[in-house]
């Protein structure tokens, strides 16, 4: 799945998972195995960290907040409570955070397209404007 949220991506692929009546181990293993992005590497880590019983709060408090929602819910899906309701729940969140994120990119987009029109074209503007008059004052002299 190309230009997806990797965190919507890991609960996309942990959801298929159950669903089609695997572990949440398959699912994020699954998720390990797609294309590498830099919160593959964060879940790398955490997932070394949980298959060898350590601790792993270090790496959460990095994290932001969905994401570090995302991994606590499938240590407990690791550990055998279920999860997919919470899956549920959470993939929705992270879809309404991503459209908000996307609305408010939109949003500022007139104003970065202004700025390329102030550079380039109001002073040509200028001259169309003055280059009559600039010519009239220039042939008098």
């Amino acid at each position: 799945m190309e230009n997806i949220s990797p965190t919507l991506n890991l609960i996309l692929e942990v959801k298929s998972s159950l669903e089609a009546g695997l572990s949440v181990r398959s699912g994020v293993l699954k998720f390990l195995n797609s294309p590498q992005t830099s919160f593959h590497i964060d879940v790398t880590q955490w997932f070394h960290q949980i298959e060898h019983q350590q601790n792993n709060n270090n790496l959460l408090n990095k994290l932001p907040l969905y994401r570090r929602t995302l991994l606590i819910v499938l240590e407990k899906g690791l550990r055998g409570i279920p999860i997919l309701h919470t899956l549920d729940q959470l993939e929705k969140e992270v879809i309404l955070a991503c459209e908000t994120e996307m609305e408010d990119y939109v949003k500022s987009l007139p104003l970065k397209m202004m700025i390329p029109l102030l550079l380039f074209l109001f002073p040509a503007y200028l001259i169309l404007l003055f280059g009559p008059f600039l010519e009239m004052i220039l042939s008098e002299f």
